[in-house]
């Protein structure tokens, strides 16, 4: 959270970002966590999900509800629906001679 707090973008696309984050953990944990073969991992916690600051972690359905309404919020920073073009000019990266 700390991180996408300080890319310095709005509070509805920091917002998106953190959901979308949040939205990550939840469907991850809500659908099972078959990270390698035959090693199939459970949640075991009494208790409801919650992050540093002591928030729960809401369900991933609701959470994607909330996306959708934050995608609408920040439209201008996702470039109105339409397509955004990026250039990278390799960031300094050296080639090595």
């Amino acid at each position: 959270v700390a991180q996408i707090q300080s890319y310095g973008l709005s509070q509805p696309a920091t917002d998106l970002l953190i959901t979308i984050a949040r939205w990550e953990v939840a469907t991850l944990l809500e659908s099972g966590l078959r990270l390698r073969t035959a090693c199939d991992l459970e949640v075991a916690l009494d208790g409801p999900i919650t992050d540093s600051t002591g928030n729960p972690l809401e369900p991933a359905s609701a959470l994607a509800v909330t996306i959708r309404s934050l995608v609408n919020d920040c439209g201008d920073a996702l470039g109105g629906g339409s397509a955004i073009e990026v250039e990278w000019d390799g960031g300094g990266k050296k080639v090595k001679p």
